[in-house]
């Protein structure tokens, strides 16, 4: 079976009006012609093209499009970035202008694009003075009470400014093994001598011997592996090396009926993300993530966004893993100092 990939079948015959309506427009038609290609017994869907189809489903979506645009404008605003609403509507000209291409490659031409009202021009440069001094911090302060012992694990670092502020806030009495694809740390984290760095690669992500160390964190790495098997595969050799506790922080969503009792001042578009159904939450949390590694964080090295859980089926998911630990679990919904508005929760497994 053959699919042409800008079919407009089963959509409004009616002209776009303009440019961004005529991506739009192509785009629910990709996202059609995805579906009919599902039902073919030679289609066979990879990493990439499924992150690729949820991409695509956020922006052809009339919801989820109107979500991720707001949510960015609204994360620009806390980078203090000077008319972010114009700098918003550029970027999606941009993905507009490049219909044609991979969004692998538009997302890498906005990463390299210089933006009025940004300082400096770069967004990339903006946010990483902003999750250096607030957002990482908050992480930090968020699990600092529950690390145990004094051999600690951070798997996918990053630039390490999760292990920094964890390391000043415990007095530097903590030695941080920090892993990850490639050495994204900055020079400052690279400075410290209570860190080591052990670069890792997707079919062996956890190089080390059983019952090392006495203290995992996990910070939003759980929904770059490629797909649930191996995301319990992961669990799993996680279960062997790390002796008391497992910190996870990572973006989830729950059910729009949930009830949620905040600790942290939230975003005031967590309402309108909590409106949206599954699917729509799941491309609205792909494009962020993508946005946060592609745009401005380590760009096209970086694993795509594959593994979105529910909040309760990630937490029956650790509860069969490590069937004899205690688990305590808090949904944070959006914390309202966040860039990128993805929802996310905080698993601790005490063992």
């Amino acid at each position: 079976m053959s699919v042409n990939m800008l079919n407009t079948n089963g959509f409004d015959k009616k002209p776009p009006e303009s440019y961004l309506d005529f991506f739009f427009y192509n785009t629910r038609a990709v996202v059609m012609n995805r579906k009919i290609a599902m039902d073919c017994d030679s289609y066979t869907p990879t990493p990439e093209s499924e992150w690729e189809f949820k991409i695509r489903s956020a922006i052809g979506d009339p919801a989820t499009c109107r979500f991720v645009k707001e949510a960015l404008i609204y994360g620009y605003k806390n980078l203090k970035i000077k008319k972010p609403e114009d700098v918003v509507e550029n970027i999606f000209l941009k993905l507009a202008a490049s219909n044609t291409k991979e969004i692998k490659d538009v997302l890498e031409e906005i990463r390299n694009t210089q933006f009025l009202g940004v300082e400096g021009g770069s967004i990339r440069e903006t946010w990483s003075g902003y999750y250096r001094d607030t957002e990482a911090p908050f992480i930090a302060g968020l699990i600092s009470d529950q690390v145990v012992g004094n051999k600690i694990l951070e798997v996918g670092t990053g630039r390490g400014w999760v292990s920094y502020h964890l390391s000043n806030l415990l007095n530097k009495s903590v030695n941080i093994t920090q892993t990850d694809l490639f050495d994204y740390r900055e020079p400052l984290v690279k400075e410290y001598n209570n860190f080591a760095f052990v670069q890792v690669n997707a079919l062996d992500p956890l190089p080390f011997q059983e019952g090392f160390f006495d203290t995992a964190i996990i910070v939003y790495v759980l929904h770059h592996l490629d797909s649930e098997k191996v995301f319990k595969g992961f669990l799993c050799k996680l279960d062997k090396v790390v002796k008391h506790k497992i910190i996870i922080l990572d973006d989830t969503y729950v059910a729009s009926n949930h009830v949620s009792h905040f600790c942290y001042d939230q975003s005031p578009l967590i309402e309108q993300f909590q409106k949206l159904n599954r699917w729509q939450k799941i491309c609205a949390l792909t494009f962020s993530c993508s946005f946060s590694n592609r745009v401005d964080g380590g760009g096209k090295d970086v694993p795509p966004p594959n593994v979105f859980m529910e909040f309760d089926v990630l937490r029956s998911i650790l509860e069969s893993i490590f069937n004899k630990a205690l688990i305590k679990s808090e949904y944070l919904g959006i914390p309202k100092t966040k860039v990128y508005l993805n929802s996310e929760g905080l698993f601790v497994v005490e063992k």
